[in-house]
Formats: structure tokens, sequence, C-alpha cells
């Protein structure tokens, strides 16, 4: 038990092979300059999961409001069967997304812990038995999946109990649910994973494994948003079925949300011993397991990351032979792109995801009113009428601003335009190629990513909303200038500060401050607009005015952001790429 308590402390806390790595002292550096250090880490996450959870610890008291409103008594909350249906149904609603997005990250989180660990080595060298390192990976697994759906979950949860004036059992069954509930979770993820890792055709390469992993887990994020979109009710009135997706997820959770809404009910301990047993019996099923293939597995998988090859000068010269120096550099671009699974999966996918997320909850509205379209229409008529133009169209005009420079930022393919050719980047130098030709490939590419995401959203809108001479213009200008703009700041950045030695597709995506860059600079440029309407709206100016700012806004930025980088893109290049 010592061996196991000590062996998991050292997991979490991440150690280096327990000490034996020789620690350099470095100096502090800026959190743009040397990145994120642990201590920035760990404030950042502390204060993500805070936000989390007062989201989600407002949404447990705007329910309870509701139903205090409706008349249900905390001490006795099933002397009225409908409202405690009701109650059941909040209950699971406030459980759901927790359970859900731990069923996607959790394929993340055990990959890491058992496939992509670099401590086995020193772990088996260990005078440790082979059931105390799986105890140990499990645990450490644990702690890591219980995050995410106690952030979530349990704020709203407790606030709820609180509210209504639930009595201590209440807490007791609620926090098992989490504990319990996650477990099961966790271990089915856990499971997939170390199958997959018996399958060899996915372990040959660690960035074919990553990109399976994340397709389980967006999978299960896809799922979620599904999922709410089938279940969604009225936002003024709490939900009055009890989400049926729950019991899927978590086996016999919903047996136990009910003795948790009814904690004196005689059959409550029952039910909660219903899930607290099938969660064991899970455990049990992923420590045998692990034990029979987890450390064949591992050592079977622990070959290096494969990492595509550029295309050399040889091939370049015979694709130049059938094209012009611009389409040649832009197909060269998009084949680096389409030939790697981690490129495609990281790059490419996002705005497919964006398209089916935005495009699918236009689509379930419209479907949603019967596949009327003048329906739908007339309910966005509203924001046409004399009194929408003045008082509510203004600030859905500046919601698409910040929402279009954010999805823009996630543009990877411009962050690492230049990083993704590594070390072959001096090679590219070298080419009888023009300096703005090499620029205007990759912007080129980018902008077609941009495209692909924005273009449908344009489409449905042109359909399902009215025409109006301030809206559709104006969406379609900053729809096409923002994220050009944040494409070209994107591309200057990493120009700035290229990451050009990498072992690994994996890291050139993921671990890239550059992303970060260029996320906050994206904000800062939707700011400046949303700034200057917000300031002349103040100042008495009407949509006319309000418009011009924000049309002329985005293309006087994109042509600035041209400007800068025709001005030091070439200096840059020159200098940093090498």
């Amino acid at each position: 038990m010592k061996k196991w308590w000590i062996l998991t402390k050292a997991l979490i806390k991440g150690s280096d092979a327990f000490g034996t790595e020789v620690r350099k002292k470095k100096k502090k550096g800026s959190l743009i300059a040397k990145g994120l250090g642990s201590s920035k880490k760990i404030l950042l996450a502390v204060l993500a999961i805070v936000y989390v959870s007062v989201i989600f610890g407002i949404q447990g008291y705007a329910i309870a409001d509701q139903l205090l409103a409706l008349g249900l008594s905390g001490r006795n909350p099933g002397a009225n069967p409908a409202l405690l249906a009701v109650f059941r149904a909040s209950a699971g609603q406030l459980y759901l997304p927790g359970f859900f997005l731990l069923l996607g990250m959790g394929f993340f989180y055990a990959a890491g812990i058992f496939y992509f660990a670099e401590d086995l080595d020193t772990l088996l060298a260990l005078p440790l038995k082979p059931s105390t390192i799986v105890a140990a990976k499990i645990s450490n697994l644990y702690v890591f999946s219980i995050v995410i759906p106690a952030a979530i979950a349990m704020p709203g949860v407790v606030v709820l109990g609180y509210r209504l004036g639930m009595p201590a059992l209440y807490y007791l069954y609620a926090v098992l649910i989490l504990l319990f509930g996650s477990m099961i979770s966790m271990c089915f993820d856990a499971i997939v994973i170390l199958l997959m890792m018996r399958v060899s055709v996915f372990t040959r390469s660690k960035d074919r494994f990553m990109v399976i992993t994340q397709v389980l887990m967006l999978t299960g994020m896809f799922a979620y948003i599904i999922s709410n979109m089938g279940t969604s009710q009225d936002l003024d009135q709490p939900p009055s079925d009890t989400p049926s997706l729950i019991r899927y997820i978590v086996p016999l959770s919903d047996k136990a949300i009910e003795a948790m809404t009814l904690p004196n009910d005689p059959a409550s301990p029952l039910k909660m011993l219903s899930l607290i047993g099938l969660a064991l019996a899970f455990v049990a099923l992923l420590v045998v397991l692990s034990s029979r293939i987890y450390l064949r597995a591992a050592r079977e998988s622990r070959a290096s990351g494969h990492v595509h090859k550029p295309m050399t000068k040889k091939s370049w010269e015979k694709l130049r032979k059938t094209n012009t120096d611009m389409g040649s550099m832009v197909g060269r671009e998009f084949k680096s792109l389409i030939r790697s699974p981690v490129y495609a999966l990281n790059i490419l996918a996002f705005p497919a995801i964006m398209v089916i997320i935005l495009t699918a909850t236009m689509l379930f509205t419209f479907m949603g009113r019967g596949g009327d379209i003048s329906g739908i229409r007339e309910q966005f008529s509203q924001f046409f009428s004399p009194e929408g133009i003045e008082s509510t169209l203004p600030y859905v005009l500046l919601g698409v601003c910040a929402g279009t420079a954010f999805l823009s930022s996630t543009n990877y393919s411009m962050t690492t335009a230049i990083s993704r050719e590594g070390k072959e980047a001096g090679y590219l130098k070298s080419w009888p190629i023009k300096i703005r030709t090499v620029f205007a490939s990759k912007l080129m590419i980018g902008g077609l990513i941009s495209l692909i995401t924005w273009l449908p959203v344009v489409i449905l809108a042109y359909v399902l909303v009215p025409l109006n001479i301030y809206f559709h213009p104006l969406v379609t200008i900053m729809l096409l200038f923002l994220p050009a703009t944040v494409n070209v700041t994107s591309f200057l950045i990493d120009l700035r500060k290229p990451i050009l030695v990498w072992s690994s597709e994996q890291h050139v995506v993921k671990q890239n401050m550059n992303i970060l860059k260029a996320m906050l600079i994206a904000a800062v440029q939707a700011g400046i607009l949303i700034g200057s309407a917000l300031l002349a709206r103040r100042l008495g100016a009407g949509i006319v005015v309000f418009s011009l700012i924000l049309a002329a806004g985005s293309i006087l930025l994109f042509a600035l952001s041209v400007a800068v980088l025709a001005k030091t893109g070439k200096k840059y290049y020159l200098e940093q790429v090498y």
C-alpha cells in the first residue's frame, strides 16, 4: 500500500524518472517569451475550473428558483409526483455535461497515462510488482478523470440542493454519483485504449495513435452537442423529462439520481449500492485487462513517433514542370496537410467540425419549425423592425464580430505555416521562388480553410434570414476580411518565432505558444472594432454609422496587417528561418 501511494503521488506530479534527470537552472521568463511554466499552467487551470464551476453553479441556482416557483418543497419532494419528475430531470441534466465530456476527454487522459508515458522503462526497473504499477496508473487516471465532472456537475447540484433545503443524505448521494459514475466512464475509456494498444496498426506511430484518440474524444463531445440539441427544453422552464442518455453513459445512474432526489426513501440505499457495485465491477475488469495486456502491449508499442517525409527538391522539380510557381506552392502546401493524419485532423478537420456545429444548429431550428422557411424568417424579422434595428441588431452584429475573430484564431494552418517545414525550412529558402510567392501560397491555403468554415454559414444566413441592407452585407464583409486579417497576423507570428526543431507533428501543432499569441491578438483586433462601434453608439451614432465602422474597420485592419507583413515578413523570413 505504501509503495502504491508513493508511486501514485509521483505519477500525478509528473516526476521525471523520480528525480534521475538533472535539471538545469533557468532564468524565469515571461509568459510570452518562455511559454507556460508549471506554476502558470496550474494557475490557468484553477481559473478555468473556477470559471466553469461558477457558470454551472449559476445554472443550478436558476433551476432551483424555477422549481421553487413551481411549488417544490425540498423537505418532501415526493409529495407532488409531477414536480418530483421535474426535479429528477433537472438533477440529471446537471450531471449530463460532465459525464459526456469525461467520456470524450477520458480517451485523451488514458492514452497519455498508459500509452504516451515515458516512465515505463524506469518503473519496470524498480522493485515494484506489476499490480502496484497498474494500480498506480489507474489511480492516476482517476484523479485526472474526476476533475471535469466535478467542476461541471457538483456546483450546480450543491447549489440546487441548498436552495431547495435538501437533507444531508442528498449531498452524500450526489458525491457518490460523481465518484462512482465517473469511475464507470473512466474504466470504459481506459479499456478501449488498452485494446487499441494491442492492435499493431495503431502502435506503429504515436501520431496515428493520437489521431485515433482525438477522433474518439471528438465523438464524445459531438454526441453531447447533438443530444443536447435533440433534448433541448424551453429556457424559461426546467427540463420535464429525465435525460435518457445518462443511463447509457453511466449505467444505473438514473436510478441513483432517483435515490438522490428522494434520499429518505427506503429503496434509495439499494439504488445507490447498485451503482457502486457496477462501478467496482468495471474497475475489476480494468484491473484484469491491465494486468494481462498493459505491460506487454506497452513494451511492444515503444516505437518512436513517425514524422512524415517533407517534399524533396526532386519531387518539387517534378511538380514545378507542370505548373506555375504559385500553383506549385499552393499544391505543395495542400499536400503537406492532407498527407499527414495529424495535420489533417488538427488543421483540416476543425473547419469541418465548425461547419457541422454551426449549420446543424440552424438546421435543427429549421426542422424544429416544421421546415417552414417563412416561419423562421418571421422569427428573425424582429431584428429588422424599427425597434430591433436600433436596439437588438447592433449587438447581434457585435456577437458575429467576436465569434468570427475567435474562431478564425483557431486556424492552426497559419500559426504553424513555417513551423511545419521543420528542419527542411532552410531548403525552401534556397529554391528560386520569390518570397511573396511563398507567403501568398500559405495565406491562400489559410484563406481557403477559413472559407470552408464560413461559406455554409453565409449561405444559410442568406436563405433563412430575410434580406436586410445592414445585416447581410456587413456579415459578408466581416466573414471575409476579419478571418483574413487574423490569418495574416497569425502567419506573421509564426514567422517571428517559428518552431523548426521538433520530433513529432503532434508537438508542432499542439505544443505551440504561437497559437495562444494568435488568439490574444485576434481578441485585440475584435476588441478594436467592437470598442469603436460601441463608442460611436454611445455618442449617438445610428445603425448606418455603426455598420460603416464595423465594415470599414474590418477592411482597414486587413490592409494594415498586409502592410505589416510586407514590411517585416521578409526580414523575419530571412533571419528566423534557417
